[in-house]
């Protein structure tokens, strides 16, 4: 894991040697163990090792502005480490029926909220302003019918970064959608208005978790802060 992460070519590389070294052979072990056990029969995602750590990738720690809080895909093709998100090549080969309901529903939010529809499935140009899409765990096993697999060995160090931002970085807004996302609500410290902490249902709900209002919130925030609102769309 810490190889993966010398590889950043943002200053979260250094950040993460500390966040991640506490953590690091229990994670290695673990995911050598998984490969083992799924030799034949699935793969260990995203399969390039270089993107588990995509969604540190993008853009420098002090510059960090989002925080959306998804779960990994089990569909190869679809999970390159970054919350939500769907390369365009792997979109384009599906048919709109077979694509993440959850990104549908945050598209669809998108157009309610600005009045254009975004096209791109690639939330990269997100990440590249500052909005990091984490997931609960940064890798997945494929085709596993509990998102959750990994969760368990991943949430030491998921838990670590979430604290670290919201120690170290002022003026960020945590978007935290279902279940799991908002059970993380507790290691930010919003009680103080340092932060903007937005919870939600869901995106895959997409009946509940319409109406949200929160890439506008988010903005809205963002620029009461002196701080750059993000293109979502």
């Amino acid at each position: 894991m810490l190889g993966l992460v010398e590889g950043l070519a943002t200053n979260w590389r250094h950040h993460l040697r500390q966040l991640l070294a506490p953590h690091a052979c229990t994670l290695d072990m673990y995911l050598e163990a998984e490969r083992q056990m799924c030799e034949g029969i699935a793969c260990i995602l995203p399969r390039r090792q270089e993107l588990v750590f995509n969604a540190f990738a993008h853009s420098e720690l002090d510059d960090t502005c989002v925080v959306i809080l998804g779960e990994p895909y089990a569909v190869q093709g679809w999970a390159h480490g970054l919350a939500y998100s769907v390369p365009a090549a792997a979109a384009a080969s599906a048919s709109s029926d077979s694509q993440p309901a959850a990104l549908h529903a945050i598209l669809s939010e998108l157009a309610a909220e600005y009045g254009t529809l975004r096209t791109s499935t690639d939330l990269t140009d997100w990440a590249r302003q500052g909005v990091l899409l984490l997931n609960t765990s940064l890798t997945s096993r494929e085709s596993c019918c509990s998102q959750a697999s990994h969760h368990a060995a991943w949430e030491p160090f998921v838990d670590n970064v979430l604290r670290y931002i919201s120690g170290c970085v002022p003026s960020v807004v945590f978007m935290l959608w279902g279940k799991a996302a908002r059970a993380k609500a507790h290691l930010i410290d919003g009680d103080g208005g340092q932060h903007l902490v937005l919870q939600a249902p869901h995106p895959v709900r997409a009946h509940e978790f319409a109406g949200c209002n929160h890439f506008a919130m988010a903005n809205n925030w963002l620029v009461s802060r002196a701080r750059r609102p993000v293109r979502w769309v």
